[in-house]
């Protein structure tokens, strides 16, 4: 869609499945698989939604998805049917990635046969250094979710290492958020008095819009708490279009707050 003066498209890179559980933390199942329904191993649906923003002769990439190069048995564990790859990639002059974890990054490299290669050779990528960091060197909890293989080309291409909230270009800022994981960032777009806002696994879906409704993933649930609540209340007081990364279902939408003070979806929007 036109966005002032640039284009914004919404990728899907593929859908895949991680556990309900896992996926709305201490609420019990039998409240979230009446919103979310579930497989027969209690496994949801996630989409790997990403923006591609064409402005003059930048052409930006946010997030990739799981990526081409998984195993057959890591491919079951996580219901992967297929990668929609971009066409062109060599054309991406940019990549903002929010965190480094595989099913956000794990399409910045493939194997030409046994070789593992770089899938954007011109872009530069954006990351937190402090994720960079922790990608390089992860937590016992978090090992599973920061490979090796994504992390060893992204360590090696050409970096534009940030430290906290950063104003990438003039028309896009990025946020650090750590109650997810160290050093992830969230995407703010805004041009003419419009704002687009990508907040990745900080409000995955439409879905996780009620403020307890967060990751049994995350890795600081007091400071997830904290910083999730105050992008609610910005996103509803100043009327941001909030994309959500992970939704199958529901690529965007407003958020308002009820009188109660409950934070809700206003409209449900489809991008194309």
């Amino acid at each position: 869609m036109q966005f002032g003066k640039f284009k914004i498209r919404l990728h899907n890179f593929g859908n895949f499945k991680l556990d309900g559980g896992s996926m709305f933390g201490a609420v019990p199942k039998t409240i979230w698989s009446k919103i979310y329904p579930c497989d027969d191993k209690n496994r949801i649906t996630m989409a790997s939604n990403s923006l591609i923003i064409e402005s003059g002769d930048k052409k930006i990439l946010i997030d990739d998805g799981v990526g081409s190069k998984c195993s057959e048995k890591f491919k079951e564990i996580y219901g992967i049917e297929s990668y929609n790859a971009l066409k062109n990639p060599e054309l991406i002059t940019d990549i903002i990635f929010t965190h480094l974890h595989f099913d956000h990054c794990g399409g910045v490299s493939y194997f030409d046969k046994e070789e593992l290669k770089a899938t954007y050779p011109n872009a530069t990528i954006h990351i937190q250094e402090e994720n960079l960091k922790l990608a390089q060197n992860p937590s016992q909890r978090e090992k599973a979710s920061y490979l090796k293989e994504n992390v060893e080309i992204v360590s090696k291409s050409k970096l534009n290492t940030l430290n906290g909230d950063s104003k990438l270009f003039d028309y896009i800022e990025v946020f650090q958020s750590n109650g997810h994981t160290k050093g992830l960032q969230w995407i703010k777009i805004t041009t003419e008095n419009k704002v687009i806002v990508f907040p990745s696994d900080l409000l995955p879906t439409s879905r996780h819009i009620p403020l307890v409704y967060h990751l049994g993933f995350d890795m600081n649930v007091k400071d997830l708490l904290i910083e999730k609540g105050n992008f609610l209340q910005k996103a509803s007081k100043e009327n941001w279009l909030v994309v959500f990364q992970h939704d199958p279902n529901i690529h965007a939408g407003y958020i308002i707050q009820d009188n109660s003070g409950k934070y809700m979806l206003k409209d449900k929007l489809i991008l194309r």
